[in-house]
């Protein structure tokens, strides 16, 4: 793949970066308290079963080829959610395909593939454009996006020209919130994103809504409820952003709540979760009440939720197809036509 660095536009990238500081915080790194990750420090605690690094090869004959693949599923209204398909082989490797995300007109794909002949590291970002009724080829989306270290959860912005994800920091070995910009069809090279947004602790899996004015995401730091909670940051007129808003008890409980993602509306946010007895990770949409309260969450039926992990779900603008992450039994052999 021949590569366009953007060293003829050393002007345009320097005033692109400055209004990325400006908007998102500082340059360089989103923290630097707590290099060793000591929870006491407010940093990365331990963690126990967390499906970023379940292993991307199939251990069991009926996990998918891929191990993780993504899938594609549309709400039939009353509660009932139509039979899974794959998005086939444009997108769904040999490797894993993690965080499916959508641009505001659901013409670009954006997700989060591992150790691909193109890659840059060990998780790159990819993205691929709608054709006619399904996707085209997925292309790397550069070294200003993707390094030797991993990139996942990416996250456009409605101006089609802002992208935010997480990035996994080698010192710290927690994953912080990115954001590049593209300028004149290029991306310029990613910074880490400042206060407020950046915790004391880890951040994933950035969502917005359609008006860019609300950014959810999944924090583990010691101010939050129990494992991994969801925050919520607001965006004003002027650009900044608030203090991360922790949703509360409706919605983030002792265990890990994970992989937010708010429908375009603002009205539905759907997220993972492991709840009761079950080890694997289930998917759950939470209702917003008029006045902004959450009702309280109901995990997805079959035929979405297995006995497998369901997670990093993505709703499409129509607010009623669901992409998502699993390693479920029979990956690869469906390629979906997208409904108009």
């Amino acid at each position: 793949m021949r590569r366009r660095f953007l060293r003829s536009k050393p002007v345009v990238i320097g005033a692109a970066a400055v209004a990325l500081a400006f908007i998102f915080g500082a340059f360089g790194p989103s923290r630097g308290e707590d290099p060793t990750g000591d929870p006491a420090a407010g940093g990365r605690p331990p963690r126990g079963n967390d499906p970023v690094v379940i292993p991307t090869g199939p251990t069991d004959p009926d996990h998918s080829i891929g191990g993780y693949d993504i899938w594609m599923t549309r709400d039939l209204g009353g509660g009932r959610w139509a039979a899974p398909v794959n998005l086939g082989p444009a997108v769904n490797t040999a490797n894993r395909e993690i965080s499916p995300s959508l641009s505001a007109d659901g013409e670009l794909l954006y997700f989060a593939s591992r150790d691909r002949a193109d890659g840059e590291g060990a998780d790159d970002i990819y993205v691929c454009a709608r054709e006619g009724k399904g996707w085209g080829r997925a292309r790397n989306l550069g070294p200003a996006i993707n390094t030797r270290l991993e990139e996942i959860g990416p996250c456009p912005f409605p101006d089609r020209k802002t992208l935010v994800f997480c990035r996994r920091d080698p010192v710290q070995r927690s994953y912080d919130l990115a954001v590049s910009l593209q300028v004149e069809g290029e991306w310029i090279e990613a910074i880490g994103l400042g206060r407020p947004l950046a915790t004391p602790g880890e951040e994933r899996f950035p969502s917005i809504t359609a008006d860019g004015k609300e950014l959810f995401f999944c924090a583990q730091w010691r101010a939050g409820r129990g494992d991994y909670d969801i925050w919520q940051s607001y965006r004003d007129d002027g650009g900044a952003w608030s203090e991360p808003i922790n949703l509360g008890p409706r919605v983030n409980t002792r265990e890990a709540e994970y992989s937010p993602a708010i429908s375009s509306d603002g009205k539905r946010l759907f997220f993972a979760a492991q709840r009761g007895e079950s080890n694997e990770y289930d998917l759950y949409m939470s209702e917003r009440k008029e006045g902004g309260s959450w009702q309280d969450p109901v995990r997805l039926p079959e035929p979405v939720r297995t006995r497998f992990n369901e997670y990093c779900p993505a709703v499409a603008p129509d607010g009623k197809t669901l992409y998502f992450a699993s390693d479920r039994e029979r990956g690869q052999e469906v390629t979906p036509e997208i409904e108009e």
